[in-house]
C-alpha cells in the first residue's frame, strides 16, 4: 500500500505511475478524473511529512515538466514523458506547467548526483537521438523541509 511506502525512510521517494497526478485538467485520462485519490496522496505527504517526493508519467503523447506547491511544505516536480513513437500537437492546458512543453518524439531521464553535499536532481526530456529537449535542476535539500 502506498501510505505505508511513503512512511519508510528514504532520502527520496519517487512516485511512477501510467497517468499524470499534478496537472488539474488534461482533457484525457489523468487523476484529475479522481480528485479524493489525488488530494488523499497529496494530504499523506504533509501529514507524513515525506522529504523529497517526486512523480513521473506518461502516457500523454507530449512531454513536459509539472510543479505544485497548494497547501504542501514543497514543490512536487513530476515530470511527463510520452510519445518516442507518436507526435501529438494538441496540447492540454496545464497551470502548473514549467517552462514550454514539447510535442517532440521524446523520453525522459533522471539523474540524481549523491556525490555532492547537498545532491542534485535533474529531469530531462530528450530527442530519440539523445539531445536535450528540456531539463530542470534542483537540490534534494529543496525538496526536503522536514527535519527527521
Amino acid at each position: 500500500m502506498l501510505e505505508l511506502e511513503l512512511q519508510k525512510p528514504a532520502k527520496l521517494k519517487i512516485i511512477a505511475s501510467s497517468l499524470q497526478l499534478l496537472p488539474e485538467f488534461t482533457g484525457w485520462e489523468s487523476w484529475a478524473n479522481y480528485p479524493n485519490d489525488r488530494d488523499r496522496l497529496l494530504k499523506l505527504i504533509k501529514h507524513y511529512q515525506v522529504n523529497g517526493v517526486m512523480i513521473i508519467s506518461g502516457d500523454t503523447h507530449w512531454g513536459e515538466l509539472s510543479r505544485f506547491s497548494k497547501n504542501l511544505d514543497y514543490p512536487l516536480y513530476e515530470m511527463t514523458s510520452s510519445g518516442i513513437t507518436q507526435e501529438w500537437k494538441a496540447i492540454s492546458p496545464n497551470q502548473h506547467r514549467v517552462g514550454a512543453p514539447t510535442s517532440e518524439l521524446n523520453y525522459g531521464q533522471l539523474e540524481i548526483d549523491w556525490q555532492q553535499a547537498d545532491p542534485t536532481i535533474e529531469f530531462l526530456l530528450k530527442r530519440q537521438d539523445g539531445s536535450q529537449i528540456i531539463k530542470q535542476s534542483l537540490t534534494l535539500s529543496s525538496i526536503s523541509p522536514y527535519k527527521k
